[in-house]
């Protein structure tokens, strides 16, 4: 009875938390050979905890020693009709989709720099003069990107935006 309920728990589909993320990050971890750099990986790893208990983010080489979740891609790719991460739609470009906030943080004129549950680390222009208004745990946000030409911009899902943004990793 117990393998039974353990099977189905780890087959449902089910909106995972911080601490999930983390796990689930930690367990790519694995493939990283040399053990120092499996360290920093973990310390990576646990970037969605950090941001939930209002800790210092992780040194932004840890964060990049998380191996992708290879399910963002299969998610991504069925949200745009099978085109990929990367698919057309209009003249515009859908970089990726359904991506939570892993930390947030603003400058004094009250811009945004973020940091992605893939990673990634994205800062708003300073000629975009929409602001954010977001407040609580950053992972409770979720965002995509989309691009048209040489332009990047951040929505977020359910509020405001988009934003201008750019990439800084």
């Amino acid at each position: 009875m117990l393998a039974a309920v353990c099977w189905i728990a780890s087959h449902c589909v089910a909106h995972a938390g911080p601490r999930e993320d983390s796990l689930a990050a930690i367990s790519r971890c694995r493939s990283v050979p040399d053990d120092r750099q499996f360290l920093d990986c973990l310390y990576g790893a646990v970037q969605p905890l950090r941001a939930e208990l209002g800790l210092a983010p992780a040194p932004e080489f840890q964060l990049a020693l998380v191996p992708p979740d290879p399910r963002a891609s299969v998610s991504a790719s069925a949200s745009s009709g099978g085109a990929g991460v990367v698919g057309a739609i209009g003249n515009a470009s859908a970089v990726s989709s359904s991506l939570r906030l892993a930390s947030y943080s603003f400058d004094p004129r009250g811009h945004f720099t973020v940091t992605l549950s893939d990673g990634s680390k994205w800062r708003q222009l300073d000629r975009d003069q929409s602001f954010a208004d977001w407040r609580g745990p950053a992972d409770r946000y979720y965002v995509s990107l989309r691009s048209s030409g040489n332009d990047h911009y951040l929505d977020v899902k359910g509020g405001n935006g988009p934003f201008q943004v750019e990439q800084t990793r």
